[in-house]
Parts: C-alpha cells; structure tokens; sequence
C-alpha cells in the first residue's frame, strides 16, 4: 500500500521536530551545566575545608605553645581568646590563596565563625573551639540564565574541632577499659580503701568488689566521682554515688617509642644502667639498681624483690611481647616518668604496654616508695597493691584490667599535669 503525506503532514512533523530538539537541547544544558555547578561546589568545599582545617591546626598549636590544657582551659582563657583569634585570621588567609575571599561574618554564608564550649557529655565535660568556615561563591552556569534570572551560587561549609590536651582515661586517676567483666573490667581484693584525691574512677564494665572489702574513697573537687559504663555495681562500694556514664572509653594509640635508636645491653641484675634494650632485669631481695633518665624497652620481665632498692627518674618502661612488671610488697621504689623534653622517652608516661601485650604490671613497695607518672596497659592487667602507708602513689593507672588490693589502704595522689597527655587533637565534623 502507498501512503502519501499531505503539505499539512509534513510541517506537523517540522514543529514536532522543532520542539523535540528544543527539549533535547534543554536536557543538554541542564547536563552541562550541573556539572559546572557540581564542580564549583567541590572547589568551594574544598576551599572551606583547607580553610577550616588550616584554622584549626593553628589553633592548637597556638593553645599548645601557650601551654593551654585540659585543666586550665576555659573560654575567658586569654590564650584560648588568642588561639581562637589566631584561627580565624588563618583561616581567612588560606581561603585566599583558593582565590575565595571570607572574612569573619557569616551572616551573607562567606566567612569564618569561632566559638568555644564546654559540654558535659557524662564522664567528663569536654572542652573545645570549633572552627567554621562558610565559602558561597557565584557558578559561572553557561545556560541557566535562559530560565532563571537571578544569580546562581554554591554554598559550602566546613566544621572544625579543636580540643586541647588532655589525659588518657577520661582524666581518671584509676580507668579499666575491659569491656568483659571476666577479662577486664574493675577489681578490688581484700580488705582496703582506695583514697583518689583530685580525680575520679572509671570502669567501662563491672566494679567486681565482691569476693573482698574493697571500698572507694575520692576526693575529687572537679566531681568526677565513681563511673561505670555497664555491668554489677554496688553503690556501697565508692564514697559517692555510682553513676552510669552514656559513653565508653577507648583505647587511645600512643605511639610506640623509638626503640630501635637504643643500644641492646641483654639482661641486668642491679647496678647503674643507662637507657636501652634490656631482655629483662631481675634485682633480688636487699639488692640495688639506678636507671639513668631515659628510655628502656624490654622484651622479658621486670622482678624487684623484697628490700630491694630503686631508683629511676624521668624514666619510661616499654614492655613488648607479653613482658611484665612486678615489685615484691617492701621494695624502696622511687620511679617517676619524665615531664618535659623526655625523648624518645615519653613526658608523663612511666610505664606502657605495647598494644597485644596482655602481661600484667604489679607495683607494690613501702612506706618510702613513689611512683609517678601515667602506667597504660591497653590489652593488659594493672595491680597496686595496698602496703601501710604507701600514700606517694602520684600515678594514673589506665588498662583493660586494674585490680587493687592488700590489707591497707592506697593512696592515689593525682595530678595530670605530671601524667602522660594526649596532644591537642583536630577533628573534623562536617
């Protein structure tokens, strides 16, 4: 059969055809010009967050220059008032070198806003400034205007958070990070009263007092008080009410000292010893070792016996493998962990267990013994023992499983300025 197309069929087709293109046309343009749009937002978002973390970095080093810390901070701090400034004024700068110009009102969404807070979150108020940067820029779209007669921008934002140091466990003088009550957690043995002046203690499972007397005692004007996350309680068992903390701790990764620099002496038995690689040490009763500042790093074990006599200041003790320590109850201990410019030992940090190292660090002495300085045994067990008036116990204790015990009460004095800190730390939320 034979069609034919009349002149009104053919221009029909001429308009269909007419406004077929014209959409196709349209689909097109939309396509190019959401990806300029696309890419404009990327190179803004981009901007902001070089921008916002530029500000932040500075920041904390400013806060870390001027000695900010967790203890002294507060938002009418002058150096905290400068930090924030100094962020600000950096965060400009870098949005400029992006050819992206901000200043500090974000009203228009194109500049820099600080602010500082403290927020109680449970076991801890934290501290922090955040940084925020707003970058809104126009996109140089090639059809949109055709459709739309106003300007067509992007708008990017990007938060920074600045915290300033602080120290391991939630700043407790006594924290049990074991999340399994029978291969961690908190323990006490025997018949005795933990006396925590100026910090509180943290378990993130049980407070397994059961099979002794143990009880809790803190003197903690901060109000840190007796936290547990989960597991048994007992509200006899600490001075101050037990309360429930919404939030769990964490391990947190310090790096493993520079161990590999030291020269390897192999093992000692008393003495004066300089920093290095030991494969243990082994000082028995009545016997005497003096360890020069510095770092040791062990492979075997640590053992002083009853009488035996110790001395080491502005020391830090690595353990790797599964190496441990352990102090007979009448050894003189005197050990305390370096407190500025201790490299490659740590400032603050007397003893740490590598990660996987899951041996047990037992500190005991007399009446003359002090130890001072953060023990962190992150996969391992910590024990102090109570020795009559053993009260210079200047420490932080932080491992997956702390048990105290004896038959005499323990003194915690805590101070974290002489424990180990974690350093002004940068996150970003958006």
């Amino acid at each position: 059969m034979v069609r034919f197309f009349t002149k009104s069929s053919r221009g029909q087709i001429v308009v269909l055809f007419a406004i077929i293109l014209v959409v196709l046309l349209g689909f097109t343009a939309l396509a190019i010009d959401s990806s300029v749009i696309y890419s404009d937002h990327r190179a803004a978002q981009n901007a902001a967050d070089a921008a916002a973390l530029a500000g932040a970095g500075m920041a904390a080093q400013n806060m870390e220059n001027l000695s900010v810390i967790y203890d002294n901070f507060s938002c009418s701090n002058p150096n905290v008032i400068n930090a924030m400034g100094v962020g600000v004024n950096v965060a400009i700068n870098r949005a400029a070198t992006n050819n992206y110009t901000i200043d500090n009102d974000v009203s228009d969404k194109n500049g820099v806003q600080v602010t500082c807070a403290r927020t109680d979150i449970g076991p801890y108020v934290d501290n922090y400034v955040d940084i925020s940067v707003w970058i809104t820029a126009p996109s140089n779209t090639s059809f949109a205007h055709l459709f739309y007669s106003g300007p067509i921008k992007v708008t990017a934002q990007s938060i920074v958070r600045v915290h300033p140091r602080k120290n391991l466990g939630f700043g407790y003088a006594v924290a049990a990070m074991g999340t399994n009550c029978s291969t961690g957690g908190l323990h006490g043995n025997g018949n005795t009263t933990i006396h925590s002046d100026h910090a509180g203690v943290f378990s993130n499972s049980c407070w397994d007092f059961a099979n002794g007397k143990t009880h809790v005692y803190v003197n903690d004007p901060g109000g840190s008080g007796c936290r547990y996350y989960s597991g048994t309680v007992n509200p006899n068992w600490c001075s101050v009410p037990l309360v429930q903390s919404p939030v769990q701790l964490k391990p947190y990764l310090i790096p493993a000292p520079e161990c590999k620099t030291l020269p390897t002496y192999g093992a000692v038995s008393g003495g004066t010893i300089n920093p290095g690689n030991y494969s243990g040490i082994h000082v028995g009763s009545q016997g005497t070792l003096t360890m020069n500042p510095g770092l040791y790093c062990f492979t075997g074990d640590v053992y002083f016996g009853a009488q035996a006599t110790v001395v080491g200041n502005g020391v830090t003790m690595y353990f790797m493998n599964n190496a441990g320590f352990t102090v007979i109850a009448g050894a003189d201990m005197t050990l305390s962990a370096p407190l500025s410019n201790g490299y490659p030992a740590i400032d603050g940090l007397l003893i740490y267990g590598a990660f996987g190292n899951s041996g047990t660090i037992e500190m005991g002495g007399h009446a003359a013994s002090n130890y001072r300085g953060t023990v962190y045994m992150p996969d391992g067990t910590i024990i102090l023992h109570g020795t009559p008036q053993m009260e210079a116990v200047e420490c932080q204790l932080v491992g997956k499983n702390v048990t105290l015990e004896g038959t005499s009460d323990i003194y915690i004095d805590y101070s974290g300025a002489t424990n180990y800190q974690i350093p002004a730390i940068v996150d970003q939320l958006k």
